[in-house]
């Protein structure tokens, strides 16, 4: 087995362990479940487990996402921004208020910056159809880092 094939094999192997891993009640909301559905929310809230745990196509499509942001933070860096995506305690930028709660991706020269990636299919069947290319609950967790 390749190298690059092993470490696609652990991020999968990974992903299933934190799927499976233990539930906690949430003791809040999330900054990222924002304008999400409405269930959803409360069945988390009640410690409910989803039963449908992502597929290995939905897996790969969320690492596909997070290659696409480490490249982009990269070009940022060298067109001169500042980028920020850590705290002073060296751990992931946190925000809180009341209770919601969030992870923000990065700050760029100091505002918030989240990097959202969608699959083309469904970026061109908003576009066509004449929909808001960026989700409901992607502009509400936006809206709460800012």
């Amino acid at each position: 087995m390749q190298e690059s094939d092993h470490h696609k094999k652990r991020i999968y192997e990974r992903r299933r362990e934190i799927w499976n891993g233990d539930s906690k009640e949430a003791k809040g909301w999330y900054a990222s479940t924002l304008g999400t559905c409405l269930r959803k929310q409360v069945l988390r809230r009640l410690n409910v487990k989803s039963t449908n745990a992502p597929t290995d196509e939905g897996i790969g499509k969320m690492n596909q996402g997070k290659v696409f942001e480490i490249e982009h933070i990269k070009e940022l860096k060298a067109a001169g921004f500042k980028v920020q995506d850590t705290d002073e305690k060296g751990e992931q930028i946190r925000v809180t208020m009341e209770d919601v709660s969030g992870r923000l991706d990065d700050l760029v020269d100091g505002y918030p910056y989240e990097i959202k990636s969608q699959q083309s299919r469904a970026f061109w069947y908003k576009k066509k159809n004449d929909k808001a290319l960026i989700s409901r609950a992607h502009q509400f967790q936006l809206i709460f880092y800012m």
